[in-house]
């Protein structure tokens, strides 16, 4: 209702055209974090569930949310700027990571790289053609 008639799929980023490069590039660009963390973390929970919720849900609802519903639809949809858009959905998505940290410098820091990243994301999705 807001927009011209588009499908809710685009609307989101999940048009399909062109997926299957996708599903070669994204465990590539995904390997050296995880075997990073593989190796540094203390707390490795290999299961199954624990891989869906911690990695598949997080990634896929982050990107529809963050890089699709918000930064997309100001971006894309409501003409912002790329800088303001990016900005203010990548403060936002900073923000969601404030958990991470575990005192004041970590929590900082933990917001500071997401919210540098969110706005690298948000440049990605621009370059892919507006797809999550």
């Amino acid at each position: 209702m807001l927009f011209k008639p588009t499908l809710w799929h685009e609307l989101l980023g999940l048009n399909i055209n062109g997926v299957q490069s996708y599903f070669i590039a994204a465990p590539t660009c995904c390997l050296p974090m995880t075997l990073g963390y593989a190796l540094l973390s203390t707390e490795l929970n290999l299961s199954m569930s624990a891989i869906i919720t911690g990695s598949v849900y997080a990634g896929v609802f982050e990107k529809i949310i963050f890089r699709a519903a918000l930064f997309g639809v100001l971006f894309h949809y409501c003409r912002w700027g790329f800088i303001p858009a990016a900005l203010i959905s990548s403060i936002i998505f900073g923000l969601d990571h404030i958990y991470q940290g575990h005192d004041l410098l970590s929590t900082v820091m933990a917001v500071a790289i997401t919210s540098v990243a969110g706005t690298w994301f948000s440049w990605l999705y621009c370059e892919c053609g507006y797809r999550v």
